[in-house]
Order: C-alpha cells, then structure tokens, then sequence
C-alpha cells in the first residue's frame, strides 16, 4: 500500500489541512512519526482512530509511554488497541545490538556515553555552542531504565548509566563495561559482533577516534558509492580489555543514521510478522548492498 502512494510523495507534498493529510495516511499499512516538534497532539484524534487497527511508531518524545520497541531484541505485537510502540532513541538503537548477543550472559552492566548536545541551545555564543558540556541526570535515568527493560533478568540496581553531552559532534563515543557469567576471549567477542546486523568492528590501525573514523573509513566508502554500518566496534590496542569475567569495550554510533533503520525494522516487525533480528538482517541487506549513488 505504501507503493501506491510513493509516486506522489516522490513530488513535493503541497501543505493541506489535516483532516485531508491523514485521510491518505489512512491508506498505509503503519505510520511511524518522527517529529520532534511542539503541538504534535492536534494528531491525537486521528492517531487514535488509526491506531486501533494499526501500528504507530513514535521516534522521539514519547518516553515513558507506549511499548517499547529496540531491535533486535524481541518485540510482542500488542493484540489489542491502541496499537503504539516507542521506538528507542540513538542511544538505545546503539546499544541494544552490542548487548544482545551477550544478553544471557551478563550480570552486571555499566554503560558511559558521550552524546551530542540532546537540546536546542538558545542565545549561546559561538564559544559555549563549541565547548559547552553538560550532564542531564534525567537522561542517564531514562537510559539506565530503558536498557533495565531490556534485560530484566537483572535486578535494577545492576545495571547502570552516564551520559555526557557535548554540542557539533556526529559520531556518539560509547564505553561497556559488563560482568559476565563466564569467560570469553576478545577473539570470540569480536567474532560475535562482526556476525551482527548493523555493527562493524574497525580495523585495528584505527585509534579509539571519531575523527579518524571519518578521514580513514566513512569518507572514503561514500566516495565510492558505499555506506558505513552506523554501530562501529574498536579493536585496537586496548579499546578490548577482557579479564576473566570482567568486559570493557569501546563504540562508536553514527547519529544521523542509528534511529532511522530501527524504524523500519519495527515495521517489518509489525506489519510482516518478522522477528526484529530477522528484520534487521533484511533491512541491512537492503541499506548496505546497495549503491548508495543510486
């Protein structure tokens, strides 16, 4: 159903009023919104009538409601209205993929993030817009609860979380540290990731540096036409450090493209019926074997 209106969306979408807009969101299998804009429950009559019947994804600014959505873990398709799904943000788009395949294993988790700045600076000069750095405890609260509902296995007190937040930067840094239940090598660890959708390690010549990974990998790869994963594993000398059960790693996600495929594959999810790994796997094989030129 989406097909048949992609000829008219490939056009500029003159502005209508809303009763006529939605009138022809009706039409679609599942609407997934992604604005993050003031005013947005003037929707609210409308997204109840679609919602009975279909799926609403919602990006941003819904926290705590709705059910929630993080690929790939696993997604329970709500067997009755309202159908709404919070899908998560950035940074549980980019952590969820690196702590799946170890889900059953850990024990203990504490995740570090440096993040760009997550609000508008108002009347900033160009100096605090460049050097500003702010801790939001409210944000390292709704992270650590977030990934909790992940692994509920574990009690709430073991898992934990820091957000650091800084204006301009694309590449979001991120440092695991986990206690597992038993031992793995860095071998076998980077070998579990290298198998993931939507993650890539780096070369070992490639510093723990976001500057590095976009002079020496992204450039390069956009230049002949080719996308880079957006979740990218360090393996250079000590980025791993893996002392029997104890694990620390380093990652980097891309901002600009860490919350737009989870979209899809929640969709594929709901719509199709697909478990979220094998969306994730199917949405990869689309984004990232294609020419990106194209």
């Amino acid at each position: 159903r989406l097909r048949t209106l992609q000829t008219e969306w490939n056009s500029p979408w003159p502005l209508q009023p809303q009763d006529q807009v939605f009138g022809k969101l009706m039409g679609v299998d599942a609407i997934v919104d992604t604005a993050i804009v003031p005013g947005k429950d003037g929707m609210k009559d409308s997204y109840d009538h679609f919602s009975q019947s279909k799926p609403i994804v919602f990006q941003s600014g819904t926290y705590p409601r709705h059910h929630l959505a993080a690929s790939p873990f696993g997604l329970m398709p709500l067997t009755e209205g309202p159908h709404t799904y919070r899908q998560g943000d950035c940074l549980l788009s980019g952590v969820g993929p690196l702590i799946f395949p170890f889900r059953e294993r850990i024990r203990k988790l504490d995740i570090h993030l440096l993040v760009q700045r997550q609000k508008r600076l108002n009347d900033y000069t160009l100096r605090d817009n460049l050097d500003d750095l702010i801790v939001t405890p409210g944000l390292e609260d709704r992270v650590k609860r977030e990934v909790h509902e992940l692994l509920p296995h574990l009690d709430e007190s073991c898992v934990e979380a820091s957000v650091f937040e800084v204006p301009g930067h694309d590449y979001y840094l991120c440092e695991v540290k986990a206690r597992l239940t038993e031992p793995l090598t860095e071998e076998d660890f980077l070998e579990t990731l290298r198998a993931q959708p939507r993650v890539a390690v780096l070369p070992r010549t490639i510093e723990i540096s976001t500057g590095q990974i976009q002079q020496l990998i992204r450039e390069p790869l956009i230049e002949n036409g080719r996308r880079l994963k957006p979740i990218l594993v360090f393996s250079c000398p000590g980025a791993v450090r893996i002392r029997k059960k104890k694990l620390l790693f380093r990652a980097a996600f891309y901002s600009k493209a860490i919350t737009m495929l989870p979209n899809i594959d929640t969709v594929r999810s709901l719509v199709r019926g697909m478990a979220p790994l094998e969306a994730m796997l199917q949405t990869d094989a689309y984004y990232f074997d294609h020419d990106s030129s194209s």
